[in-house]
């Protein structure tokens, strides 16, 4: 899990802030911010899952792979808010390998 003090609350963030990756998972949104490190919150709602569990494991492997890719975390001045859509667009076979797919391909294009 994200240090606390990469994380942003959802009401913090900008309500007009930039698109900056949009898949079929999920969008990115993205907002400067004053700080030495970048921050991240995440939004799942209910329509990716019914129970809580699979959605905070949502979170978890989100959270996740922004910590793993420190390169995003360590530049600074941005914040990142990641908008879960409707997982019906995957069976729950697939479910996590086809979410840590799409999130190394976000983090690339992230990256540039």
């Amino acid at each position: 899990m994200l240090g606390k003090k990469y994380r942003v609350s959802v009401q913090d963030f900008p309500r007009k802030a930039k698109t900056a990756y949009s898949g079929k998972l999920f969008v990115v949104k993205k907002s400067p911010n004053t700080r030495r490190h970048c921050r991240v919150g995440v939004i799942v709602g209910k329509n990716s899952g019914k129970k809580a569990t699979r959605r905070n494991k949502t979170k978890r492997i989100i959270m996740d792979a922004f910590r793993e890719s420190g390169n995003v975390l360590n530049t600074p001045g941005n914040d990142y808010l990641v908008i879960m859509s409707s997982s019906d667009k995957l069976d729950d076979a697939d479910y996590n390998a086809g979410l840590k797919e799409e999130i190394i391909t976000a983090l690339d294009k992230l990256r540039k």
